[in-house]
């Protein structure tokens, strides 16, 4: 039985459109340059957040990294109704169930709520296991994978990973999956991902399950 691990934010849930929409609403808040198009965010973000927005403007001298954290994400939570699949997602989900192989979600997102997100997608049954960050247990997607590996006895060699930044490649590559697919549709360009990965792709559509 293969396992196909799935990154969530950009890979699955296509909601790179709102952070853009969230952030240049939030720079204009604090009369920061804004107006940044879904091209311009996936050629600046890095999952280094405090670092990313360094870039576009904020300095944390009259606030902290958590306030802007804290109301980034109200706000997400507000907009996520609005929130679809990625292209080629749920084609893909029913081929590897109908084939009776496995797969899982390794998220960054808060544990909770990231299950809660998939029942209202209604995605959930199509995974063995659904893993987000729990700040008292874990610290980083790493470790939860890990944890789950030794927990599920999934071996990397049977493994494909989806993502689609560059940190899921390194995240991939630390856990041992050498099988790893970025997708660009998400918070990161194709150029920037194709630089590390061969195995880039635009959308899901275009990868084949052999």
């Amino acid at each position: 039985m293969k396992t196909f691990i799935f990154d969530y934010n950009g890979t699955i849930l296509d909601d790179a459109g709102i952070a853009v929409e969230i952030e240049n609403c939030m720079l204009e808040e604090r009369n920061l340059p804004a107006g940044y198009t879904l091209e311009d965010y996936r050629s600046m973000f890095d999952t280094d957040m405090i670092q990313y927005y360094r870039q576009i403007g904020y300095t944390f001298e009259t606030e902290t990294f958590e306030d802007v954290a804290h109301q980034f994400n109200r706000l997400y939570q507000q907009k996520f109704p609005s929130c679809h699949l990625c292209e080629g997602v749920l084609p893909l989900l029913q081929q590897i169930h109908d084939r009776h192989d496995q797969a899982v979600i390794l998220s960054s997102c808060q544990d909770t709520m990231l299950k809660k997100q998939c029942e209202e997608l209604g995605i959930s049954h199509y995974f063995r296991e659904i893993m987000g960050i729990d700040n008292y247990l874990a610290g980083s997607k790493v470790d939860i994978a890990r944890h789950w590996m030794i927990r599920s006895g999934v071996r990397p060699d049977e493994c494909t990973y989806f993502g689609d930044t560059l940190a899921d490649y390194n995240t991939a590559r630390t856990i041992g999956v050498e099988n790893i697919i970025l997708v660009a549709s998400g918070h990161q360009s194709y150029v920037r991902l194709k630089q590390v990965c061969p195995a880039t792709i635009h959308s899901l559509k275009e990868f084949d399950l052999i």
